[in-house]
């Protein structure tokens, strides 16, 4: 080999054994240790992710969070991951979406971790974090693998005051039960929405309301509100001829469907679009939780934000005292988790045992969501300095320990099976393609495809 070429080998190599970093155990001091940590959100979102990171690294010589951030599709995207051996050390979890990953043994299991900490016990974490418990057979009991991070009531009506009044002063009589903290019926934010909504077809100018933001999950909830299941028979066969149903379905689709429809069908969700017309004034009233106030600087707008519980039927169950049954949905619940294949569990625990403690306490200053962490939450989250924040702070959490409770969720099929396939049949029924022409043809088709699904998967 010629002089020439033996140097070069030598310098690449060098260049190789420079950029291996050395591994190491929590426990001990002969290298670094990088994790990766997969995770979606708006620019704001990951910037607060990235805040608590900085504090945790500030800590913790040694362990580096490199966020990686996932795109349209995360949650088939993880998949590909861990099937191509890549699982990421630390990801984000949703209830409705982690019974795969349980079934194919890819996560790891926190009692212990939770029972050696100094920092964070079981009485810190809030009864919605049994979503995450599994014991090989059934969700909501045994173990638990994944801790909530932060939670709120996904679909509190968060409403232009400043717009109302201004209609109110042409009809001075509108909408007199926005009076109080209760929550309209169904009846009553159809008439709201219709109002708000500025002209007709393509000559609106600002819509009533937005169904963009996961509007399944608004079926989801308002089925279980007429105190029905999406799915009977052990959640093996979808619900279709149950009353409430049918009536879930005929009010979402009653708010998008008609040339004067206050949330005209978009074909798609979307993260950023009904957020930013809410900001923008181009849309009256959103449905949504506390992060929405931090993602789209709801703090610092100028006109008055009302905030409500979520419409409820208006035959709507009560208890023997009168009161309304649960009637806000928490469908998110985003919880961090661990790859139980991680080359350095240890360190992935201490992240996310530093997120359930020091990290919230910062995150509860922004106001971003309800602290995982409820004596975070009862402490820190309702006594941040700026007012403003604070009331909305209190807002939320009277609403999730008051009149909230979990979404119900498939043990067959993950949220996005299902939602693909409601989504492609109300597709064509906009587009009335295919038959679907009634909401009757509609609900046999949805009930079929379900139906398939589930006994394909069993």
């Amino acid at each position: 080999m010629k002089k020439s070429m033996i140097i070069i080998v030598i310098l690449l190599m060098l260049v190789m054994l420079s950029g291996c970093k050395k591994r190491k155990d929590i426990t001990g001091n002969d290298g670094d240790i990088e994790l990766t940590y997969y995770v979606w959100g708006n620019n704001t979102e990951v910037n607060a992710i990235q805040n608590v990171i900085d504090l945790f690294e500030a800590e913790n010589p040694g362990i580096f969070v490199n966020i990686e951030r996932a795109g349209d599709n995360y949650f088939l995207d993880l998949k590909m991951k861990f099937a191509s051996g890549r699982g990421p050390d630390v990801f984000l979890m949703d209830p409705g979406e982690i019974r795969p990953f349980l079934d194919e043994d890819l996560i790891q299991e926190l009692d212990d971790y939770i029972a050696q900490s100094s920092s964070l016990s079981l009485d810190d974490l809030w009864d919605v974090n049994n979503g995450y418990r599994f014991d090989g057979n059934q969700m909501g009991q045994g173990s638990l693998y994944a801790l909530i991070k932060d939670w709120t009531p996904d679909f509190m009506l968060i409403y232009n005051k400043s717009q109302v009044n201004a209609y109110r002063n042409q009809v001075p009589d509108a909408f007199p039960y926005l009076e109080s903290d209760e929550p309209m019926t169904w009846s009553q934010f159809s008439a709201f929405a219709s109002a708000m909504t500025i002209g007709s077809g393509t000559t609106v100018t600002r819509y009533g309301t937005t169904m963009d933001f996961v509007p399944y999950k608004h079926l989801y909830e308002w089925i279980q509100m007429s105190g029905e299941s999406m799915f009977i028979e052990n959640q093996t066969v979808f619900n279709r001829d149950a009353q409430g149903v049918i009536d879930a379905f005929e009010f979402f689709i009653s708010l998008q469907e008609g040339a004067n429809a206050p949330a005209p069908y978009k074909g798609s969700s979307s993260l950023a679009v009904g957020g930013e017309r809410f900001t923008l004034g181009t849309v009256s009233s959103v449905f949504l939780g506390r992060w929405a106030f931090v993602a789209y600087g709801w703090n610092n707008v100028d006109f008055d934000i009302g905030i409500l519980p979520p419409p409820v039927p208006d035959n709507r169950v009560t208890d023997e005292h009168g009161k309304r049954l649960p009637y806000a949905g928490v469908s998110g619940m985003i919880a961090n988790a661990i790859n139980k294949d991680s080359e350095h569990k240890d360190a992935a625990f201490k992240f996310i045992e530093f997120y359930q403690t020091v990290g919230m306490e910062s995150l509860a200053e922004l106001g971003y969501n309800i602290p995982g962490n409820k004596t975070i939450a009862r402490d820190v989250f309702l006594s941040v300095e700026d007012p403003k924040i604070r009331s909305i702070n209190e807002i939320f959490l009277d609403a999730a320990v008051s009149y909230s409770y979990p979404i119900e969720y498939n043990p067959y099929l993950s949220t996005t099976t299902i939602e693909r396939i409601i989504g492609r049949s109300m597709g064509l029924y906009f587009e009335r393609r295919e038959g679907l022409t009634t909401i009757e043809a509609l609900l046999d088709q949805i009930e079929q495809d379900l139906n398939d699904e589930i006994r394909r998967i069993r």
